[in-house]
C-alpha cells in the first residue's frame, strides 16, 4: 500500500491511496494527513482510490472517520474510486453518507459547483 498526499485546484486536498488499502501503521497515515490539512484550515477533501486494489473494514472507518471530522470543521469529502472498491463501499451502504465519483474531475467539479452557489455548510 502506498499513501500520498497532494494539492489540486481550486485548493482541494487529494488522499491518494494505492494497493491495499488495510488496517495498519502506513494506513493511519491517511487520517495523518486529513488532521494535518483540517488543522491548517483546509476543508476539502478527495480520497483518490483509483489505484486502490481493496479495502477492508478498518479502512472503511477511516473515510467514516475523516468525513466526520471534515464536516465538523465545516468542510467536505468525497471518494474517487475503483469498480472493485466501489462495490465494496456499496455492499456496505457507505454511498449513502460517502459522496462516491468515477474520476476525480467530477469530484473537484462539485467542489466548484458549491463555490458557485455559496461556501461549503452555508444555509
Amino acid at each position: 500500500m502506498k499513501i500520498s498526499h497532494r494539492v489540486v485546484d481550486p485548493n482541494i486536498q487529494v488522499v491518494a491511496v494505492s494497493g491495499r488499502f488495510t488496517i495498519g501503521e502506513d494506513s493511519m497515515e491517511a487520517e495523518r494527513i486529513v488532521d494535518s490539512q483540517l488543522a491548517k484550515k483546509e476543508r476539502r477533501f478527495v480520497f483518490d482510490l483509483l489505484e486502490a486494489d481493496f479495502i477492508d473494514s478498518s479502512c472503511l472507518g477511516i473515510l467514516v472517520n475523516c468525513l466526520r471530522k471534515a464536516k465538523a470543521a465545516g468542510g467536505e469529502l468525497r471518494v474517487v474510486a475503483s469498480p472493485r472498491v466501489s462495490g465494496i463501499i456499496k455492499v456496505v451502504r457507505l454511498d449513502t453518507v460517502l459522496p462516491m465519483y468515477t474520476a476525480m474531475a467530477a469530484a473537484c467539479q462539485d467542489f466548484a459547483s458549491e463555490e458557485e452557489s455559496g461556501p461549503i455548510g452555508a444555509a
